[in-house]
């Protein structure tokens, strides 16, 4: 029978209809009465049914102060600067994942510019083709959060409806689908979700406090049934907010909540950790630290990187603290304050993870921003699509290890055309379908030019996708650790060669710095190469895309093309020595792409990622070499 002080605590008091219910605004009687028939899709296991849940890939779990994902630390054997980050969660607040609005007098204001109108299902869609791009720059955990937040960044006054949540605590069928294609998607790449259940301002949404308890109940009843173990949940965003009605979700009595939603997951066996957040700059109180199975910290508001400090210091010296990790999982100061930014010190992300705590990045758009602004503003661009996007993604990348996109797919931007003045201006490179495209086929008048980034790199795995085609008969390349001379238009140091005409070239390397000018892999004594001193048993494809890996680890190269090691070169003696110490390339410096001189040329590049290296970082790829030095 139903436990008196838990109502909710007994199976039998469980109802399909209350649990699961539609949500249309316009046909919202229609999608009650299927709200059974959805619901008997999704739980079979509930209504008795012989099927099972599917077999999860990704379980996250605490031990310690740290993270693992399948029993491995986070981030494993990572440390930057000198700071451990293996075990840490690195995050982003996505929390418009599964956004709608249900009052069609303000849902209007959410339509896309390209077709008039908003889509909730396009959102999901777009949120999760951008999931695989967040988790290659090292991103491990979306946050999402079952009323959402403000579209707006931040309001006042919410006269919206966004709340997966009905009025009684029962859950809206189709923002829980939705919420599943997120899940589902997220597990396969091994990311985890943080999922928020309540938002001040859309609490109201619920009827009374015993409807909040439902609402837990049922969100951790949907979570396990489903068996997903790549969840974190979070009760309420900033409980201490004074825009919360309902006093369940309040700072005082929050805890309440968060042991409900243990013992409910404990009930299932199932592990579930539970936490819930403050305002910025704000302490969680004892009742939590007491009860929380891991701790959230917001930045919002904490213009000082001392203060964080000061934060996490204070919250590891409470009575209550258990050990639990420490995340920030929501935090705009180092955009939005100018003496903060993104560099190596200085800001809050850094003053989180240099006291191994967990950083979040909170981005919003402002008002006269563009659509590719913010992750919060509705519509949302999902996409790594606005410089200050790039800026958080290229430090969690130089941070964690992870991936960071070199082209956007749309503008060269990042990208700079070096040659001789009369070469600059013509259009030998530009961006077409979704790739960067060399084409000199109608022009031989032209020297050396290349499209070089406008970073340098020294350690660093360099993937990407090189189209040749049947009737280019020209020679191009991949500059790597190189440094252009404006002076002599030249540009010195090692490349990766792509020719196409003859592919059994493409993956050996050819020093272009003054003084070398040969190729360094194989060892020969000029630009000279016959067929019998290249690799053998791969194929370079001729009409179609081909993989390219390039991995610099100290005077290492590493080359891979199409699955198979090209070249792996030692150049100890000769990147390092007195010619490219001169010219400042061999070690460290730029990355071109390269249009021969005189050379009629149409090749296409595209999915351009790098990520840094480690100093003691183990080479990773591991493949038949083609080619002994």
């Amino acid at each position: 029978m139903p436990n008196a002080q838990n109502p909710m605590s007994a199976r039998t008091a469980f109802s399909p209809v209350r649990h699961l219910v539609g949500c249309g605004p316009t046909s919202r009687w229609l999608a009650t009465a299927l709200s059974a028939l959805t619901f008997s899709l999704l739980l079979p296991a509930q209504l008795g049914h012989a099927g099972e849940p599917p077999a999860r890939q990704t379980a996250v779990t605490i031990v310690g102060d740290a993270f693992q994902i399948n029993g491995q630390p986070t981030y494993p054997g990572r440390t930057w600067r000198g700071h451990k980050i293996e075990g840490l969660l690195m995050n982003s607040r996505m929390v418009q994942g599964i956004f709608d609005d249900l009052n069609p007098e303000t849902a209007t204001r959410w339509a896309y510019a390209d077709t008039g109108r908003w889509d909730a299902d396009r959102n999901t869609s777009e949120f999760i083709a951008a999931l695989p791009d967040w988790h290659r720059h090292g991103l491990l955990c979306a946050v999402v959060n079952l009323q959402g937040g403000s579209p707006e960044g931040y309001s006042r006054a919410q006269p919206w409806h966004n709340s997966a949540i009905a009025a009684d605590g029962s859950l809206r069928a189709d923002y829980m689908a939705r919420l599943e294609r997120i899940l589902n998607r997220a597990d396969e790449l091994g990311m985890v979700i943080m999922l928020g259940i309540f938002y001040f301002g859309q609490d109201e949404r619920l009827e009374d406090d015993e409807a909040v308890k439902r609402a837990v109940v049922n969100t951790v009843d949907w979570i396990a049934e489903r068996r997903y173990s790549n969840v974190l949940l979070e009760i309420a965003n900033e409980c201490d907010n004074g825009g919360y009605l309902r006093d369940s979700i309040k700072a005082p009595r929050v805890h309440e909540l968060i042991r409900l939603a243990q013992d409910r997951a404990a009930k299932h066996g199932h592990t579930l950790p539970v936490s819930v957040s403050y305002n910025g700059g704000s302490i969680p109180r004892p009742n939590v630290v007491r009860t929380a199975d891991y701790l959230l910290l917001h930045g919002n508001g904490v213009s000082d990187p001392r203060r964080m400090v000061e934060m996490i210091r204070t919250v590891r010296q409470m009575p209550e603290y258990r050990g639990q990790p420490i995340i920030n999982n929501e935090d705009d100061r180092p955009w939005r304050d100018a003496h903060q930014g993104w560099g190596h010190e200085g800001n809050n992300f850094v003053a989180c993870v240099t006291n191994y705590v967990s950083w979040g990045y909170f981005d919003f758009r402002e008002s006269g921003e563009s659509f590719d602004e913010g992750f919060q503003s509705v519509p949302v661009n999902w996409r790594i699509s606005s410089e200050r996007k790039r800026a958080f993604f290229g430090r969690l990348a130089d941070i964690t290890g992870g991936w960071t996109r070199l082209f956007d797919g749309q503008t060269l931007t990042g990208w700079q055309v070096k040659g001789l003045e009369a070469d600059r201006d013509k259009t030998f490179w530009t961006v077409r379908d979704g790739a960067i495209v060399c084409d000199s086929m109608d022009s031989t008048d032209h020297d050396y030019v290349w499209l070089m980034t406008e970073r340098e790199y020294d350690d660093f795995e360099l993937r990407l996708q090189v189209r040749s085609h049947a009737d280019s008969p020209g020679n191009s390349g991949i500059q790597i650790r190189s440094r252009y001379d404006d002076s002599s238009g030249w540009l010195d140091g090692p490349q990766v060669d792509l020719h196409p005409p003859a592919g059994w070239r493409s993956g050996l390397i050819y020093d272009e710095t003054r003084g070398h000018q040969r190729w360094i892999f194989p060892s020969l004594p000029d630009w000279q190469i016959e067929p019998a001193q290249g690799p053998r048993e791969w194929q370079w494809h001729r009409d179609g895309w081909n993989e390219v890996i390039i991995r610099c680890q100290g005077t290492r190269i590493v080359t891979r093309i199409n699955g198979h090691v090209i070249a792996d070169y030692d150049g100890a003696g000769v990147l390092d020595d007195a010619a490219h110490q001169q010219h400042h390339a061999g070690m460290k410096g730029f990355i071109a792409l390269q249009l021969h001189k005189h050379d009629r040329l149409r090749i296409d590049f595209k999915d351009i990622f790098i990520r840094p290296l480690g100093s003691k970082e183990s080479y990773l790829i591991e493949a038949t070499t083609a080619l002994k030095p």
